[in-house]
């Protein structure tokens, strides 16, 4: 008898809550931040300006890096005022070489236990070679072996090559 009382009370107020729910969810389409009730069709378009944000800096501080230094002041000046002998000269343009690694691909390590080291397969443009670390074989200089991954140097760049 007293489960059918609590099943009375519980069953009605359940629907109740899903009924809110449910409400909440398909019924409900306010934007609640206006008040105002749209559907999904209408757009609201709005303008903003956005104000320019000017500053000036204040430099007037003294640099905390030349507290010993006795305090010289700088005056710029400007490129027509600025004797010949004093010109910036433009910095020498320096060219970066840029390396082309042969085709590498790191194919797997073999551990020889009795001499605790390990070689590396490494398939150099298509020809697949045993190389231990430290070795050079075709310009090619293997810096670190590890399991998953190799280290190689060519020209003085390094790559690390990882296992497929």
């Amino acid at each position: 008898m007293k489960n059918k009382k609590i099943t009375y009370i519980l069953l009605p107020l359940a629907l109740l809550i899903w009924g809110i729910i449910v409400y909440k969810i398909f019924f409900y389409t306010a934007d609640e931040e206006n008040g105002v009730f749209l559907s999904q069709t209408e757009k609201i378009k709005t303008t903003t300006q956005i104000a320019q944000d000017t500053f000036d800096l204040q430099l007037n501080y003294q640099d905390p890096f030349l507290k010993n230094v006795a305090n010289t002041t700088v005056q710029r000046q400007t490129g027509s005022e600025m004797p010949k002998s004093q010109e910036p000269k433009p910095a020498p343009k320096t060219v970066e070489k840029t390396v082309v690694f042969p085709a590498l691909r790191y194919e797997g390590i073999v551990k020889h236990i009795s001499r605790g080291k390990a070689l590396a397969i490494i398939n150099i443009n298509g020809k697949s070679k045993f190389v231990q670390t430290g070795e050079t074989v075709d310009n090619i200089k293997l810096e670190q072996v590890y399991n998953d991954s190799i280290i190689v140097s060519y020209e003085k760049q390094y790559k690390t090559i990882r296992k497929k």
